[in-house]
């Protein structure tokens, strides 16, 4: 998987090169052209030589280009002239147009360099549809979906994903006050760093195994970055609140302003209890 990416990498300027090249020729033409056809040949040529140059584009760039070619080899061949280096540029662009680009997007490098396999992704798709209960929905389960949600996607697009399937399933269970910002997103982010760190090709069962502490509710894994008056307050179940570590008087400002919330609606109890079950202990 790697090996395609370091692929698009070095095809992607290759196409950038090519393409200004084609983009110099066409012109050149369309200034010396000796007819009208040769001329709006060359400029066709060169509006397809732009649209080549960019990622979002080469597809409908190249495939003018391909076109234009096979135009041209007519007129070499009607001409009796040789016709061979358009079949040239044609396997270049055919070879440019079906290579990964470049400029590969951190969605698609996520796709190449970790599939999930079948039974992962029919258990993501089960999550993002809402098909799974929540009774049957357990801390283990959070921990899986979360796991398939960023070996599929990038960290910004499994934050909305990943929020969106956890508030479908509160609001099923009749509790859309039950979603819990900072819970989420802490157990993303802490996912991500392991993925990151262990690589992204292990299997499931093999990253659990090597992450043991992600799937013991309690005491959470989590306790070691938050105060539980903290997670019990208002502010940290509606916004994500950066982690409280450093010395406790690094850690005393945001906290004062979590525990003042909380004391203010009376609530900190309750909230941190009902709050916790958006990761349920798995029974």
């Amino acid at each position: 998987m790697r090996e395609t990416l370091v692929l698009g990498r070095i095809l992607g300027p290759l196409r950038w090169v090519f393409s200004l090249w084609l983009l110099h020729l066409s012109v050149a033409l369309l200034l010396r052209a000796p007819t009208r056809q040769l001329a709006l040949l060359g400029g066709v040529e060169a509006a397809a030589a732009l649209l080549f140059l960019f990622r979002r584009s080469r597809r409908w760039g190249g495939l003018l280009l391909l076109l234009v070619f096979s135009f041209a080899a007519g007129f070499h061949l009607r001409a009796g002239e040789n016709a061979a280096p358009l079949l040239g540029y044609a396997v270049v662009v055919t070879a440019l147009l079906f290579a990964p680009s470049g400029a590969t997007s951190e969605g698609l490098r996520a796709a190449i360099s970790s599939a999930l396999p079948p039974a992962d992704q029919a258990f993501l798709h089960a999550f993002e549809t809402g098909a799974i209960l929540p009774a049957d929905f357990h801390h283990k389960d959070h921990i899986h979906a979360a796991w398939a949600t960023l070996r599929s996607y990038p960290v910004s697009e499994a934050l909305t994903r990943f929020s969106a399937g956890l508030r479908r399933f509160a609001a099923a269970a009749g509790k859309p006050g039950l979603y819990h910002e900072t819970i989420t997103w802490a157990y993303l982010f802490l996912i991500q760093e392991r993925l990151e760190r262990d690589g992204r090709e292990r299997t499931f069962t093999e990253f659990a195994a090597r992450n043991s502490d992600l799937f013991t509710w309690k005491p959470s894994v989590l306790d070691a970055y938050y105060r539980a008056e903290v997670l019990g307050s208002d502010l940290a179940r509606r916004v994500f609140i950066l982690p409280q570590t450093g010395t406790p008087a690094q850690a005393e400002v945001p906290a004062q302003a979590a525990v003042a919330e909380t004391e203010a609606t009376a609530k900190a109890p309750a909230a941190f209890t009902e709050s916790r079950r958006v990761f349920p202990e798995a029974p």
